[in-house]
């Protein structure tokens, strides 16, 4: 599911993401699926930086750091690390 969100995110299939996002966090929350929610959620088309840096303290305070992402989405990472 995590992966198919992510997925969804780069098609621009947002509501298709954020159904698969919040499936996966009912079932295991780890670090890197609430990442994916920051990632949605600067992606969407209206961006939501508040829902983005929410979601980023949650996966940072569930161990995120940028080794633990995908090298396409390092910037993304830097950039919400850098907002805090």
């Amino acid at each position: 599911l995590d992966t198919r969100a992510r997925v969804r995110v780069t098609l621009k299939q947002f509501a298709e993401a954020e159904r698969d996002l919040a499936e996966a966090i009912a079932h295991e929350p780890s670090a890197l699926r609430w990442f994916h929610v920051a990632l949605l959620r600067t992606a969407q088309p209206t961006p939501n930086p508040q829902q983005a840096k929410g979601a980023f303290a949650e996966a940072v305070k569930r161990g995120l750091d940028e080794r633990t992402v995908h090298p396409a989405d390092a910037a993304t990472f830097r950039a919400l690390a850098a907002a805090k």
